[in-house]
């Protein structure tokens, strides 16, 4: 089994969208993390699932799993 790394870093992008009929971004928060140390991108629909993801990343990228993505 490989170590688990000392040092892992992470992008998170947010994002709100507006259609045609709207001036101004509304709607839930939409969102993306990256894993900046293999490239690895996991994709949300709102904020809590984001959340969730954060609160515990190491489980999500062990090298041996394939990234799944959260769009609860």
């Amino acid at each position: 089994m490989k170590p688990s790394p000392t040092y892992i870093s992470f992008l998170v992008r947010m994002w709100r969208e507006k259609t045609a009929e709207q001036s101004e971004p509304a709607g839930d928060w939409q969102g993306e993390v990256e894993h900046i140390q293999s490239g690895r991108k996991w994709q949300f629909n709102n904020e809590e699932a984001l959340t969730r993801f954060l609160s515990n990343p190491l489980a999500r990228i062990e090298p041996a799993e394939e990234p799944k993505e959260d769009r609860s």
